[in-house]
């Protein structure tokens, strides 16, 4: 890892409403790992099956349980907001009890 990486992860403050967008795989990565340690209750990375795929395989299995990913609610969605209004409505689902598993079935569905 290179310095600007690691320096970049320490000065990410994680609370309960922590949002990051990078456009450095290695950094969203380093970055996932915290998150993931951390008790957070929705932790979600967007981006393509393979950018997935590499997520998972970098990381241990115990972390990635955790990880939502593709996020959202399957709505047909493209667009920013429409991507927004999908992620919103899963972390309302997610509140009033909808099951973890069910999202990560639907993940699995898209590969």
């Amino acid at each position: 890892m290179s310095d600007t990486t690691d320096d970049a992860v320490m000065i990410h403050k994680v609370d309960l409403r922590s949002h990051h967008n990078q456009h450095d795989h290695d950094l969203d990565f380093r970055l996932l790992e915290v998150l993931l340690a951390a008790p957070l209750e929705y932790v979600g990375l967007i981006g393509s099956a393979t950018k997935r795929r590499k997520a998972l395989a970098r990381m241990e299995h115990a972390l990635t349980a955790r990880l939502v990913s593709p996020i959202g609610l399957p709505i047909g969605g493209k667009t920013p907001r429409e991507i927004a209004i999908a992620v919103a409505a899963q972390l309302v689902a997610m509140r009033n009890g909808a099951a973890r598993q069910a999202f990560a079935a639907l993940g699995a569905e898209e590969e």
